[in-house]
């Protein structure tokens, strides 16, 4: 469904004019030029039935899905995107994998962004420096990217490299900002626009910063219409990210919000208010193939990043701080946050029980 949807323009086959030709009567994707009558076709453009064939074949051989060995996966995956917090990359199998959407949910203010933007510097940055010298495309929908502090991150990572202003812009350049804050503009962009941009084959990380803005605000979800719309449209735009994802073997960062989910049974989440959830209900939990948690830990800049969902490894915890080079990892704490005393023994059970029922720690209501 996603590639019949693939603009004709995106077809090498088919020669530019052509594409313009078709796309003024009405043909501009590959659905719309193999659902039309080719007498039809030839009729308004002046095609031969032989040159309309070929068209037809590219098209077709284009959308078909293509089987995959193991081994030729395995082969165009194998580069992942370290994230520079060596404990979690070991664990991810070297870090976020190519043709992936990984989530990252919290509360507000606890590093989801600073998280998106360190990313992002990395794949910037040049290899010398440990980068990819690759663009990201980053779709800001909460008006919260800062160019001050993404270039605060790069001075900070890079140890004063960049010399000069210029060498500076050069590297800022490579950083695409959409932001698209309303759910039309947003689905426009992924529909329409990012793909053009993707095919480039310069694109080494694509961000959507927050997923779950554009949705809450628009669809009301206390009528089951609502809902089932929105689910509806979560859905689709999820097998989107997917498609973008594997099409152009690039990981997905894809950040989330946190929500209050009221029981009406007669346990002690309900005596205390509720539990506090990943954002997007559960039908947006089985499209992630990794999510990531950041909580508040204890005072100051600390936070808890946990792996609450992987194919590649089970359940961890890391504790980080937030710097200047963006997330840092705490070795010490991290190597007693899983058998200290008291509060983080107590915090890491309830972070790995929201692995199986998503709930998060009382601790969050008061952050939020």
């Amino acid at each position: 469904e996603l590639t019949m949807a693939r603009a004709l323009t995106r077809i090498k086959e088919i020669p530019s004019s052509t594409a313009s030709q078709l796309k003024a009567n009405g043909i501009a994707t590959c659905e719309d030029l193999i659902s039309r009558n080719c007498l039809e076709v030839m009729n308004f453009t002046g095609l031969s039935l032989t040159q309309l064939q070929s068209f037809v074949s590219a098209v077709c051989r284009t959308t078909a899905p293509k089987p995959q060995s193991v081994l030729s996966m395995y082969v165009e995956r194998n580069k992942p995107l370290a994230t520079s917090l060596h404990k979690l990359d070991s664990d991810l199998h070297g870090g976020l994998q190519p043709g992936s959407v990984t989530e990252v949910v919290g509360p507000a203010g606890c590093g989801k962004t600073q998280f998106c933007m360190m990313l992002s510097a990395i794949v910037a940055m040049p290899a010398e420096l440990g980068g990819r010298d690759m663009k990201v495309a980053y779709i800001d929908t909460e008006a919260t990217f800062s160019p001050e502090r993404f270039l605060e991150i790069v001075n900070s990572r890079s140890r004063n490299h960049f010399s000069s202003p210029n060498d500076l812009q050069h590297l800022a350049s490579k950083i695409e900002v959409f932001q698209d804050m309303t759910l039309e503009a947003f689905t426009r962009r992924l529909d329409q626009c990012l793909e053009e941009v993707l095919a480039e084959g310069e694109v080494g990380l694509l961000v959507v910063d927050s997923l779950a803005s554009p949705f809450r605000k628009e669809f009301e979800t206390h009528t089951g219409t609502g809902l089932a719309h929105r689910t509806t449209e979560l859905s689709r735009m999820a097998a989107v990210l997917k498609f973008l994802a594997e099409t152009y073997a690039i990981p997905v960062v894809v950040t989330n919000q946190i929500t209050t989910h009221v029981s009406r049974g007669h346990d002690d989440s309900t005596k205390k208010g509720g539990v506090v959830t990943a954002a997007l209900g559960n039908t947006w939990s089985h499209c992630v193939n990794t999510r990531l948690a950041l909580q508040y830990h204890g005072e100051g800049q600390k936070r808890l990043l946990t792996i609450a969902k992987s194919p590649l490894c089970a359940n961890e915890n890391y504790v980080v701080t937030v710097e200047e080079k963006g997330l840092m990892l705490d070795w010490v704490a991290t190597s007693t946050v899983h058998s200290g005393p008291g509060d983080l023994s107590e915090l890491h059970l309830q972070t790995r029980t929201m692995c199986k029922t998503e709930a998060w720690p009382e601790s969050y209501k008061n952050r939020t």
